[in-house]
């Protein structure tokens, strides 16, 4: 029985020979990506044939023929289109051509060299002639639908590139060549068709089996264990596999790729441990910063934060963890559970790579990789949706967004987000107890050496160092107290570490907690003015960064940069400073009203560079639309409030506009 032949060396060989043969050509490194080369030589050539002066077939004007610059990397793509391999001899075959005045189209197929074909290389070269490989359908833009593209035959020491242009009479499907290409949509004033954003609640849900595996403990009130206090052998057996902590050990990194998992199940409500998202989805809830580009002004993600978004699922999902915890059960028994996992298992899937990227793709990620991602697919482990419909924490889903925005971009600590994590877990535990007790108590406490071990200071208490540890934890402890995460902490008594939380903003309860993304701002079902007023209050109180309201916009807009959402708080400032400089004062539903109104046309446009300030013009013109009749409505309310019959909600509505006027002062920059 014959053998089969081996693809992958095969793949290999060709790798190998482009490789050389790029050399040859006088490059260095690896030969550049084709897909990027195609894409380039299509917009010239695109470019010259509509706006440069091409030659015109006198019998066909749509037909012509069409020079572009050549450089090397084009040259290594286009001599790579009429290059003939042999991988049993490793050898290879270019084919060129000299300008003629004997052939109808001007040129002659011939060696690099100039020399002319021999007879078993007129053969070849007309075999490779008939392969297709080399023409193409240019279907970038709307002028250049239906016009075929052909490269010609390199000519041999010109600083030239030739191609032939020809309209088709009637749609064909394209051929792509083997050099494993994919289209690419036209670079410059291309609209590329992404899916919705998606809506993170405001608060969400975190397991508070995740939450101890995180701390290296198996129950809230219980010590952490230690990785040194294990069995021997089940040590040993540990290090031979990578495992070297109790629990969840990650770095910076991969915390933020754990919160950015923990979004994704509170966007499909914990009904699904599977979720595929986009690449942009994925740098969305990851907290991938967005800038302006410096040309077109469009939002475009950070390239070196995109790269940590994906490169910290690959290692987090490369890594096995000792998960140890127990949890009750409804007989008042316990189960205890003791598993070496991965937290998450990835699937990355890309489309239109190399062959060289295929053969290396445990290799680091380049930017060149990443832009070829097309899907990510999740699996969380059990730990994530274990008992969470009973067991679990509530938080702000920006928490870490005001952290960074705190340390003014700078990475923050490792022991940062065990330090919050500690606070959330037992916050979450003194709030239950306080509701089953009928207490107020929002004290937590933890010894010195507790904590260490929970926030994987181990190492440097082992070297003694107690005072930098400390030192550590009151830094930690004065951002969270910036952020309204807690209202005071005394460090003093290491044998007594006091935190005193606060409970109306990060404790709430299940009633209060929403997962399905939705927000009342209208009449229908909205909540009672005096919540929303009081919400405003603790805001001021509290020195948030975004108010709630707005909050609750920019996730139903898909907003995730810090910029645009505080360009929706400032329009709705500024609108309601306008109504008090003209002394409009109205009821509370009717500015909830336009400010609804605002929102949905907004949420009807998609692909939105600036949703923010698009929000900002839209209320604007809302506002004028609506000014002549709440102008009349307002000047009703006045006369009211003078006769003496409506005083009370003259002053209300003043105070309530007063306070929207006022977010922005009490907004930290």
């Amino acid at each position: 029985m014959p053998e089969k032949p081996n693809t992958v060396d095969s793949q290999g060989i060709l790798s190998i020979l482009a490789t050389e043969r790029w050399h040859s050509l006088g490059g260095t490194g690896a030969p550049p990506d084709q897909a990027t080369i195609h894409s380039d030589c299509i917009d010239d050539i695109l470019s010259e044939y509509f706006e440069g002066e091409p030659e015109i077939s006198p019998d066909s004007p749509g037909d012509a023929r069409v020079r572009f610059k050549s450089t090397l990397a084009r040259l290594f793509y286009v001599t790579e289109l009429w290059t003939e391999y042999n991988s049993d001899n490793h050898s290879w075959k270019t084919f060129y051509a000299k300008k003629t005045s004997e052939d109808p189209e001007g040129f002659s197929p011939c060696d690099e060299d100039g020399s002319p074909l021999s007879e078993s290389g007129r053969e070849r070269f007309e075999a490779l002639s008939r392969s297709g490989r080399r023409a193409f359908f240019a279907t970038r833009g709307v002028e250049a639908k239906g016009l075929r593209v052909e490269f010609k035959l390199p000519v041999a020491g010109s600083r030239w590139l030739y191609a032939g242009v020809w309209t088709l009479n009637q749609e064909a499907e394209q051929r792509e060549f083997d050099l494993l290409m994919e289209k690419r949509p036209r670079r410059r004033g291309a609209r590329i068709l992404k899916s919705e954003a998606l809506i993170v609640p405001t608060v969400v849900k975190q397991g508070q089996h995740l939450s101890n595996q995180l701390l290296g403990r198996p129950t809230v009130s219980s010590d952490p264990i230690l990785f040194e206090k294990l069995d021997v052998e089940q040590t040993q057996d540990l290090l031979s596999k990578s495992i070297q902590a109790v629990g969840i050990k990650v770095d910076t990194p991969e915390f933020k790729c754990i919160e950015a998992g923990i979004k994704l199940l509170n966007v499909y409500r914990y009904k699904t441990k599977e979720v595929t998202v986009d690449p942009h989805q994925w740098y969305d809830v990851y907290g991938v910063e967005r800038y302006p580009h410096s040309k077109t002004g469009a939002l475009q993600y950070a390239s070196k934060e995109k790269l940590q978004a994906v490169e910290a699922l690959r290692t987090i999902s490369g890594r096995l963890m000792l998960l140890n915890y127990r949890r009750r059960l409804e007989d008042g028994t316990w189960e205890a559970i003791e598993e070496k996992a991965q937290l998450l298992q990835v699937r990355v899937r890309y489309l239109g790579i190399s062959t060289y990227e295929v053969l290396n793709l445990n290799s680091e990620l380049s930017l060149h990789r990443l832009d070829k991602i097309v899907a990510i697919r999740i699996v969380f482990h059990d730990i994530f949706t274990d008992q969470i419909a009973q067991h679990y924490i509530s938080r702000p889903a920006d928490l870490f967004t005001r952290i960074r925005l705190e340390l003014g971009g700078k990475r923050p600590p490792v022991h940062l987000g065990y330090f919050i994590t500690w606070i959330l877990s037992d916050g979450e535990q003194r709030r239950s107890r306080n509701k089953r007790e009928g207490t107020e108590i929002w004290t937590i406490e933890q010894t010195l050496e507790n904590l260490t071990h929970m926030c994987r200071l181990t190492e440097r208490l082992k070297h003694g160092e107690r005072k930098r540890i400390l030192q550590d934890f009151d830094s930690d402890a004065a951002l969270c107290k910036k952020i309204g995460l807690i209202t005071a902490y005394d460090f003093r008594d290491e044998d007594r570490l006091c935190v005193t939380l606060n409970p109306a903003q990060h404790y709430a309860d299940s009633a209060q907690l929403k997962t399905d993304g939705e927000f009342s701002l209208g009449s229908e079902g909205a909540p009672a003015a005096g919540k929303l007023t009081s919400g405003i209050k603790a805001l001021m109180a509290q020195a948030q960064t975004i108010h709630p309201v707005v909050n609750a916009i920019s996730n139903l807009l898909g907003v995730t940069s810090y910029e645009e959402t505080l360009a929706i708080q400032t329009g709705i400032q500024r609108m309601a400073a306008k109504l008090l400089e003209c002394d409009l004062i109205l009821s509370k539903a009717d500015v909830q009203s336009l400010i609804k109104n605002a929102t949905g046309r907004v949420h009807e446009r998609t692909g939105l560079h600036s949703p923010g300030k698009y929000f900002q013009s839209v209320l604007a013109n809302c506002l004028d639309e609506e000014w002549d009749r709440l102008k009349k409505k307002g000047r009703r309310l006045v006369d009211s409030a003078e006769t003496g019959r409506a005083s009370k909600l003259r002053e209300n509505s003043q105070a309530f506009l007063l306070e929207l006027s006022h977010v922005m002062d009490n907004a930290h920059r």
